[in-house]
């Protein structure tokens, strides 16, 4: 029955050409605000990238890619219990296809179940996260709108450093490392420190490790030296997976940040994007101007405390943290006020001008303030919503009349009638000012559902009835009672 209840929310979509950013914030072009990202990338399952090669990264905390071949065709098969603790770990298991062949070689058919099955198998095999990037077998393309059914971005190895804002995620250069390509601690360094010049990113791709027989072996000891180096200098470089800076670009670029209210000592932002939540879930570092007389500032996401600092950046304090973008409001609160700054002030200590909708009966309308639709629109929008709910097809409705006078809401799961979704059917009837619909599911409701004088339940409901009225789950239910009296006040 909540689903009915969300149906009528409803929500749209919207499009940004470019990141739209309120004035005094600034979006890190990497995380933390680091000058430059790398990332380390892992091919055809050679036997020593895990156990010699992995340690090494896990001594500084740096996140690899494993470009994982589904089966053992590029000479070794996965290990899948290996990389389920390397994913456990906060290591990427990605897709370097089934059975390794040039994809620009085989008809688009078959590409398709090369992409298609291996990302699949990894998915069933790695179940903490999702498949979402592919590493081109012999650094050929395929066909790019197959490949785009399936993950978000391809990775190359045509030697280039990635600019910030790269304008083709299918077409991801990498650096080849190893006897065919960089060899030398001091070689990898180069590029690495090449990327930090241009602000952009740095992708390198490892083969063999050692002597495990994998193509152009790089010796344990140049890893080693280059991370140290790296760990060194992180304050300037961001390592993350290839799938984790693929989905924060994606993310900054397409980020809306909206400052929504502001106080003397709170102020409360949005950030949105146009992108699928399910997989653009990376936290985007941003910075506020610290507000005139503010020297501190907590972070909240709701009333969750939300890790941040204060930085000075040419002798101009910000408060720098990470955001979501969909998640929700984020408020900013002045630590030193001596006024309080609950995060969801009460009428009695707010911090916020003006009067709460318990006082002025008027509420704030999201839609119409994050999403800038206008009134016809959202009228539209929860309209069509309630007369599909209520008055749909055979296929749609939930709202069954009964007689002249009384009504249920249907669990169509369960082909029964319910305290819960009989209440959420009433409140969103006293939302929607719907008094007659109200009228029939409370008259159902009480006629049905509510225990009498000889019952242990006197005045509660059952919370599980026949679409008859008989009882079926005999005993009430505290949801289904709380929203009852919700809807009745």
């Amino acid at each position: 029955m909540k689903k009915a209840f969300l149906l009528l929310l409803g929500f749209w979509t919207f499009q940004n050409a470019t990141s739209q950013i309120a004035a005094n914030y600034e979006v890190g072009t990497w995380k933390d605000f680091k000058t430059a990202a790398v990332s380390y990338t892992f091919d055809d399952n050679c036997s020593n990238q895990i156990p010699v090669a992995i340690p090494l990264f896990d001594n500084y905390g740096f996140k690899t890619t494993f470009f994982t071949v589904t089966t053992g065709a590029a000479g070794t098969a996965p290990n899948w219990n290996s990389l389920k603790t390397v994913s456990s770990n906060g290591h990427e298991i990605a897709s370097h296809t089934v059975n390794h062949k040039s994809l620009n070689t085989i008809s688009v058919s078959e590409q398709d179940t090369e992409l298609k099955n291996s990302q699949a198998t990894i998915n069933t095999q790695i179940t903490n996260q999702k498949c979402v990037t592919v590493a081109y077998p012999n650094c050929n393309t395929g066909d790019i709108p197959t490949i785009q059914k399936y993950y978000i971005a391809g990775r190359t190895c045509s030697g280039q450093i990635i600019p910030k804002s790269p304008t083709d995620f299918y077409n991801l250069s990498s650096i080849i490392c190893g006897n065919t390509g960089v060899n030398t601690a001091a070689d990898i360094n180069t590029r690495a420190n090449n990327a930090k010049t241009s602000g952009g990113w740095c992708v390198f791709l490892i083969h063999g490790v050692d002597n495990d027989g994998g193509y152009s072996p790089l010796a344990s000891s140049v890893i080693s030296s280059h991370l140290s180096t790296m760990n060194t200098n992180k304050a300037d470089f961001w390592v993350g997976t290839f799938g984790n800076v693929v989905k924060y670009i994606k993310e900054r670029n397409a980020m809306k940040l909206t400052e929504i209210s502001v106080s003397a000592d709170s102020l409360r932002i949005t950030p949105t994007d146009n992108l699928d939540n399910a997989i653009y879930d990376i936290p985007i570092t941003i910075r506020r101007k610290l507000p005139t007389n503010w020297t501190e500032a907590k972070v909240y996401l709701g009333t969750t405390l939300v890790a941040s600092s204060i930085v000075t950046i040419n002798n101009v304090k910000y408060v720098m943290f990470d955001v979501v973008p969909d998640k929700g409001v984020y408020a900013l609160a002045n630590k030193t006020s001596t006024t309080p700054v609950d995060p969801n002030p009460n009428p009695e200590a707010c911090s916020e001008t003006g009067s709460g909708a318990f006082y002025t009966g008027v509420y704030r309308n999201v839609f119409k303030e994050l999403l800038n639709k206008t009134d016809s629109e959202i009228a539209t929008k929860v309209n069509t919503a309630f007369q599909q709910i209520f008055y749909g097809n055979n296929t749609q409705q939930l709202y069954y009349p009964v007689g002249t006078d009384m009504a249920y809401i249907l669990d169509v799961n369960n082909n029964d009638v319910r305290s819960e979704g009989m209440s959420y059917g009433m409140m969103i009837c006293a939302q929607l000012d719907k008094k007659a619909e109200f009228d029939k599911l409370w008259k159902w409701a009480k006629t049905y559902m509510q225990y009498g004088t000889s019952s242990n339940y006197n005045g509660y409901f059952a919370w599980q009835l026949n679409t008859n009225g008989t009882i079926k789950g005999n005993s009430p239910a505290s949801d289904g009672e709380a929203y009852f009296v919700t809807a009745l006040f």
